[in-house]
């Protein structure tokens, strides 16, 4: 669990603070677009060191997916979120 807070720690002084754990279906996974409004990994530490070394590389690209991450957000509601659910059942 300290790791966890450490990596957290280090990714907000970086200004990442929107990184968050999902799982790969269902849920917070399925609103990334990944290379457009974030990145999608594997859950291992390999995988996250390469996401997150890319975006230390290229701040462009970071910058870029970040502005998307907010406009895709802006469009997201929870009336479509319940809207979208109830439809399913």
């Amino acid at each position: 669990m300290r790791a966890l807070k450490d990596v957290r720690g280090c990714l907000s002084e970086a200004g990442l603070e929107a990184v968050e754990r999902a799982p790969l279906c269902g849920g917070p996974a399925e609103l990334v677009e990944s290379g457009v409004n974030g990145l999608v990994c594997e859950p291992t530490p390999e995988a996250l060191g390469g996401a997150l070394a890319s975006l230390r590389d290229d701040r462009s690209v970071a910058e870029r997916m970040g502005a998307a991450a907010l406009e895709s957000a802006a469009r997201s509601s929870w009336a479509q979120a319940v809207s979208a659910l109830t439809a399913i059942s």
